[in-house]
């Protein structure tokens, strides 16, 4: 393990869709620079499904977008690489079928 990043959720009373979208968005900021993540959930008082899974895909996936279409190009500037995501949860089907969905 190169680096190992935790990430507070906050009260699992208060984790609705958006948080969990927010979480994903915070993930992704702490992972600049990494070429492979897995991601593993362990709030207390709450069961990361498939639903929880699919919402912290999709802001991991917002929070990487860049808009730099109209950004002067360096001549140093290096292709960006793939970053490979494995989210670890309850039911890996549900979470699919729910990121498929959204």
């Amino acid at each position: 393990i190169d680096r190992l990043v935790a990430v507070g959720a906050g009260k699992a009373s208060a984790l609705d869709d958006q948080a969990w979208l927010r979480l994903g968005g915070t993930i992704a900021a702490s992972l600049r620079k990494a070429t492979e993540v897995a991601v593993v959930f362990d709030v207390p008082g709450t069961e990361a499904g498939g639903r929880q899974a699919a919402n912290v895909a999709a802001g991991i996936l917002l929070r990487s977008y860049s808009f730099d279409k109209y950004k002067t190009k360096k001549d140093k500037d290096e292709p960006k690489k793939p970053v490979k995501v494995t989210i670890h949860c309850a039911d890996p089907t549900a979470a699919k079928k729910a990121f498929a969905d959204e």
